[in-house]
């Protein structure tokens, strides 16, 4: 076998890698004015996710902007809620961090288990928002049940993203390395590694969708190849194509 065979491990594992860094980049500099982080992670997993569905390499920058586009309103204001939340249960931990009455202890602690349990939410929300079409009502209940119900992901996903910023702040010599490292392809590749777990987590509430896919259409690989059938139209438990991933709507009426 040829390695070097555009379908060979080599091409795939080095087109992977390109694809990462370019989303890497695109994240980071569609985050520079902060207020858009929220788009530009959610833009971030809609491009990985569609890789990881379809195995197709390239044509990352459209469905990148595209991802960013679509899911822009919703991410901010997500972002933004997570941004004042964070505000206010930091505030907490430098006011009852002092400790004194037992009751400082309590709001302490309690300010503690709520922070945890805001991150375990956002680790999802931005994925499922880059995913799944509803109001951001159900898709906020969405992320708290899939948190819960993956708790294991869960968990491993939030050490993906905590642990390097702990590696990070133990020498100069290794923050001077990981910031180089997260410049050239850090969040996408945390990103990456996260998005096999979502993809398993999304699964069950995803139909089959194309393996169809070109860079003249970014969004084809979001329809199916053929038009719906009259059977299915018939069908009212048939589920429907959305402008993202296809919804197994009997998911959502159970919110």
């Amino acid at each position: 076998m040829n390695i070097f065979n555009s379908d060979g491990w080599f091409s795939r594992f080095f087109g992977t890698l390109g694809d990462i860094i370019i989303v890497n980049i695109l994240f980071i500099l569609c985050s520079i004015p902060i207020v858009t982080m929220g788009a530009s992670m959610s833009a971030m997993y809609f491009t990985l996710l569609k890789k990881q569905r379809t195995g197709e390499n390239g044509g990352v920058v459209k469905l990148f902007f595209k991802g960013f586009k679509d899911n822009f309103k919703q991410s901010t204001i997500s972002w933004l809620l997570f941004l004042l939340i964070s505000f206010i249960l930091t505030l907490d931990f430098n006011l009852f961090c002092k400790g004194g009455p037992q009751e400082n202890k309590l709001m302490y602690y309690t300010s503690v288990v709520l922070m945890i349990l805001t991150c375990f939410i956002a680790i999802y929300l931005f994925p499922v928002i880059s995913a799944f079409k509803n109001t951001l009502k159900n898709l906020l209940l969405q992320s708290i049940y899939l948190a819960a119900k993956n708790f294991i992901f869960t968990i491993v996903i939030m050490v993906l993203y905590t642990l390097p910023a702990y590696v990070l702040l133990s020498s100069t010599q290794v923050f001077m390395v990981g910031i180089f490292v997260f410049i050239v392809c850090g969040f996408g590749l945390i990103a990456y590694v996260s998005s096999f777990m979502f993809l398993k987590a999304f699964t069950p509430y995803l139909d089959e969708v194309t393996k169809k896919y070109t860079d003249d259409d970014p969004a084809s690989w979001m329809h199916s190849d053929d038009q719906t059938s009259e059977s299915d139209e018939d069908n009212p438990e048939s589920t429907k194509v959305t402008k993202k991933l296809i919804v197994d709507n009997s998911y959502h009426g159970r919110q």
